[in-house]
C-alpha cells in the first residue's frame, strides 16, 4: 500500500464499515503500519494496515474492454 491508493476497510466485526471505499492520506511507520485515511462518507480515521484492503483497480480498462468484446 501507498499513499493515494483506495482501500476497504476488512474486519468482519464491523460489517457496516465494509461498504466504506477510502483513500490513503498518510502513512505512518511502525510495527502497525497505521494508516491514515479519509472515507467516502467524509470521515478520516488512522488503522492499522491489517485492517485494511487494497482494491485492484489497475485493470480496470482492459475488464472494461473485455465487456465491450462480448
Amino acid at each position: 500500500m501507498k499513499i493515494g491508493d483506495l482501500v476497504k476497510y476488512n474486519d468482519s466485526r464491523y460489517p457496516e464499515w465494509s461498504s466504506l471505499v477510502g483513500i490513503i492520506t498518510r502513512q505512518i511507520p511502525g510495527t502497525a503500519e497505521y494508516q491514515r485515511v479519509i472515507w467516502n462518507n467524509g470521515t478520516h480515521s488512522t488503522l492499522p494496515k491489517k485492517y485494511l484492503r487494497r482494491l485492484d483497480y489497475g485493470d480496470t480498462k482492459r475488464n472494461f474492454t473485455k465487456k465491450q468484446e462480448r
